[in-house]
């Protein structure tokens, strides 16, 4: 989880644990999910660079690391229509669903799922892809040369976070096997500051997650 984001983390206790699970995140069987929080202004620009499939709206974009921002550790994002792409960029993807839109205060909350381990895949993508940066991510949030029509975000969180929140992750039981452990699903439930900050209540979010949150290994 980067610094500024909340979330499950997931260990392992012992060296057997952690190696199986780290097996299955490099042969990418490990699914995540995370709350995001954005402008509902932007939401129109997302959609128009998505394709949807199964209920679920598909963003898929090619990942730079290097150059100016690599001090920082940043990364871009550029669309895979881009004529320019460089042969060492890697394809990525996220699937987005909308969870619910504030009536008053202009945010929307998104639950977007990802298989992809990459570094800012998420922020990347939202941001520079689908000109629609998460609030509080002001290191994603400034134009790329590629993208001339975004518009940056300039929201800056009472806690100076990122509205970017790992809320699970599935193993897939499939493929990962621990003698008696059965649990391969693994929750945090939304931050309690996002109704504070954004007028998102956590029990109904939480119970219209459930609505969306199904169908992992599709």
């Amino acid at each position: 989880i980067d610094q500024p984001c909340s979330g499950v983390l997931l260990f392992g206790k012992t060296t057997k644990a952690a190696s199986r699970i780290t097996k299955l995140w490099k042969k990418k069987r490990v699914v995540k999910d995370y709350l995001v929080v954005v402008r509902t202004s932007r939401l129109d620009d997302l959609a128009r660079v998505s394709h949807e499939r199964n209920g679920w709206h598909s963003l898929e974009g090619n990942l730079l690391v290097g150059g100016k921002s690599s001090k920082r550790r940043s990364v871009t994002a550029i669309p895979c229509s881009d004529p320019l792409i460089p042969s060492r960029g890697r394809n990525v993807a996220i699937r987005w669903n909308h969870i619910e839109s504030h009536p008053t205060n202009g945010y929307t909350l998104l639950l977007v799922r990802t298989k992809d381990g990459a570094r800012h895949v998420v922020r990347a993508l939202l941001s520079q892809v689908g000109a629609c940066p998460i609030a509080g991510d002001l290191r994603y949030s400034t134009p790329q040369k590629k993208n001339h029509h975004f518009q940056p975000s300039t929201t800056i969180l009472q806690d100076q976070s990122v509205a970017l929140h790992a809320t699970c992750i599935y193993l897939n039981p499939q493929h990962f096997q621990l003698g008696s452990v059965s649990v391969c699903n693994f929750y945090a439930p939304m931050p309690h500051t996002w109704k504070k900050f954004f007028g998102f209540d956590p029990s109904i979010v939480s119970n219209k997650m459930k609505n969306v949150a199904r169908d992992v290994w599709d």
